[in-house]
C-alpha cells in the first residue's frame, strides 16, 4: 500500500490494526464534512467558495491580505 515514510512496516499486527482502523475513521469524519458543505450550499443556495471566499485562494495572498491588514 501507499506509506512514504513506512509507519505501517515496523509495527506489529495489533498495531497495523489500530492504524488501519484510524484511517477508516478520519475517512469517514472526512466524507461528512463534505456532506456539511453540501448541507449547507443547500440551505442557503450559495456556493460554499463564495461564502468563505479566503478558505479558496492561495495561501501566500491570505497572508499578504492578514499582515498588510496588521501593518495599518
Amino acid at each position: 500500500g501507499f506509506d512514504p515514510f513506512g509507519f505501517y512496516k515496523n509495527n506489529s499486527v495489533g498495531n497495523q490494526q489500530n492504524l488501519q482502523l484510524a484511517e477508516i475513521k478520519h475517512g469517514r469524519l472526512a466524507m461528512l464534512a463534505v456532506l456539511g458543505f453540501v448541507v449547507q450550499e443547500y440551505t442557503t443556495k450559495m456556493a460554499v467558495v463564495n461564502q468563505t471566499p479566503e478558505f479558496f485562494q492561495p495561501l501566500s495572498k491570505t497572508l499578504e491580505d492578514n499582515l498588510v491588514q496588521l501593518t495599518l
